[in-house]
């Protein structure tokens, strides 16, 4: 708890809170914008068939990319100016810290998922009349069903674990760029929700899931062996 409270003083949960709000008012602009692009033609049947596809093609990408900034910030930028090794010098277990890092880097990349897909939802059903999704409109109480809030934990959780990945990808050689560039990838494979050979998008998002809490072992092995 007490590295968590370092962690947190150093990058400020203000900081963190602007960055997500700004985040979200630019994802909403673009999804405005989107929304009145057809000149009047409706993109989706119903108002459900559009927040789930937009869910899953924009606003589920974009918070991978929003994690993976985050993680280069909190992680890989540390590594690549040995400023993570001024804190291992005074006797701080690396394991500690580094599961200190992990776990805020998770919780930030789940939260994030959460809340935006809460907010941008909400910000699309109420402002539905002024955009060209659908002709047809959705409940509000919608939003707070059950099975809603199961399918959102649950996407939030994966997306969460599998920014991991790009991190592991950064921390290879340092790099914040690589970092955002695995990230991309990643972003773009869950977005296009495509099937391969008999693996479908489920099992797809579960093998980044598999492959992102590998390289977290990977890292941690690494990071042990690191010399500065």
């Amino acid at each position: 708890m007490n590295l968590i409270s370092i962690e947190l003083s150093k990058f400020k949960v203000s900081k963190i809170f602007g960055t997500l709000l700004l985040f979200n008012m630019l994802l909403f602009l673009f999804l405005f914008l989107l929304g009145i692009s057809t000149g009047g033609v409706k993109m989706f049947p119903t108002m459900d068939t559009a927040i789930n596809q937009i869910n899953n093609a924009i606003v589920w990408p974009a918070c991978i990319m929003f994690n993976a900034a985050w993680s280069a910030k909190i992680l890989i930028q540390e590594l690549r100016t040995n400023t993570i090794s001024n804190i291992w010098s005074c006797g701080i277990d690396r394991n500690r810290l580094m599961m200190t890092k992990i776990l805020l880097i998770l919780v930030i990349g789940i939260s994030v998922v959460a809340v935006s897909t809460l907010l941008l939802n909400f910000l699309l059903i109420v402002f539905r009349s002024y955009m060209d999704y659908s002709a047809e409109g959705t409940a509000l109480e919608k939003q707070f069903t059950m099975p809603f809030v199961i399918n959102i934990t649950w996407n939030a959780f994966c997306i969460g674990i599998t920014g991991m990945l790009a991190m592991f990808f950064g921390s290879r050689h340092f790099s914040a760029i690589t970092t955002i560039i695995a990230a991309l990838g990643i972003a773009a494979i869950w977005a296009s929700q495509i099937s391969f050979l008999n693996l479908d998008v489920s099992d797809i998002r579960l093998l980044l899931m598999f492959g992102s809490i590998l390289s977290l072992l990977f890292l941690e092995r690494k990071l042990k062996r690191l010399d500065f």
